[in-house]
């Protein structure tokens, strides 16, 4: 339901999902679409879709001071003055659209730097992007402890399109999310309330650049954004996704 679809598809795809005993859905959006479609609410439970939040939270609690110190240095980066892109590096997530933003934070705001983080078939962008200069950083894939270090180390992130599972990153390192009304964000990013712990520009370079610049020079904002998306973390993990999915099919073979 979150992305645009042919009208014949649509109709196969509801009938077929009325025909189902249970439904299991990600969002209470998705809940609540599959219910105007007809099926019946009482025979939904939503998951809260999330990752590991535990590991992750375990990781982050390890970076060490003079990691993010390294890190900083070796980067070249400038306190309260760091975004992050996490995710796939490829065009559905607008990469041509994200370097260009950056080069006009840059200009408006000296010492910015975007680190880029993750993997696909528009890196030679990035890197290309880095080396005629630029404030962009690729850092490459990852996972565990590195990218605990990269989401601590950052101000904020920058996702101008297709939000999902990064939502529940953002959440759990404490960094609000940047990005645009674009179509493409996928379920999770309903997790994210705007103003609190997403802002949503319009999906134009201008104004996602000023957005990105507003925050970064309101330092108190920022940090009240950074601990609304704390706080909000503790609303999603594995447990909680998991005890909904046993209580639904509990549900589904009591019915």
């Amino acid at each position: 339901y979150s992305t645009a679809q042919a009208s014949g598809l649509t109709v196969l795809k509801n009938y077929v999902t009325r025909r189902a005993d249970w439904f299991f859905a990600y969002t209470e959006a998705g809940a609540r679409y599959v219910t105007e479609t007809g099926f019946p609410r009482g025979k939904i439970t939503t998951l809260k879709n999330t990752i590991d939040t535990d590991a992750l939270q375990s990781d982050i609690r390890r970076v060490r001071p003079a990691e993010l110190h390294g890190m900083y240095e070796s980067l070249n980066l400038k306190p309260g003055k760091v975004a992050l892109f996490l995710g796939g590096v490829d065009d559905a997530k607008g990469i041509d659209f994200l370097l260009a933003t950056a080069k006009k934070i840059g200009d408006q705001l000296p010492g910015f730097a975007l680190l880029v983080a993750g993997n696909g078939s528009a890196v030679h962008k990035v890197k290309k992007a880095e080396s005629d200069g630029l404030p962009v950083r690729y850092v490459g894939r990852v996972d565990g402890l590195e990218k605990a270090i990269v989401l601590k180390g950052s101000d904020l992130l920058m996702i101008p399109q297709w939000i999902g599972l990064v939502a529940v990153d953002a959440l759990v390192a404490g960094r609000p999310v940047l990005s645009t009304n674009h179509s493409s964000h996928s379920p999770e990013h309903e997790y994210l309330i705007p103003n609190r712990t997403v802002i949503y520009a319009r999906h134009t370079t201008d104004e996602y650049a000023q957005s990105v610049v507003d925050l970064l020079r309101d330092p108190r904002r920022l940090m009240q954004m950074q601990g609304f998306s704390r706080a909000d973390s503790a609303h999603y993990g594995i447990d909680t996704m998991v005890s909904n999915f046993e209580n639904g099919i509990l549900r589904c073979l009591g019915a």
